[in-house]
């Protein structure tokens, strides 16, 4: 998990996920494209202010199928782009 590193300060820690606004996430997606990191899936979530987080599986994808890496970075920054005015924060799973 290399990205955690490069983008540990922009992501939001909660139960041992690193969770990520959509301009991050697509930031995050961008770099894995960049540095050949296989993308398995992106997970969405809602976050509560009192600390609870909540995944939703129809705001989550596995392309752990998906032979084609360039088609997955491509497949992922949609998948991103179109949630990105629903309040959710993505987990990026490399």
């Amino acid at each position: 998990m290399e990205y955690i590193e490069k983008f540990e300060k922009t992501a939001i820690k909660r139960h041992n996920l690193f969770l990520f606004t959509p301009e991050n996430a697509l930031e995050v997606i961008e770099d894995c494209e960049q540095t050949g990191t296989v993308i398995y899936g992106v997970d969405g979530f809602v976050l509560y202010d009192d600390g609870r987080i909540q995944p939703f599986m129809e705001h989550s994808v596995d392309y752990s199928g998906v032979q084609d890496k360039n088609t997955v970075y491509q497949l992922a920054k949609m998948f991103v782009d179109e949630k990105k005015n629903l309040g959710l924060f993505f987990e990026i799973v490399v």
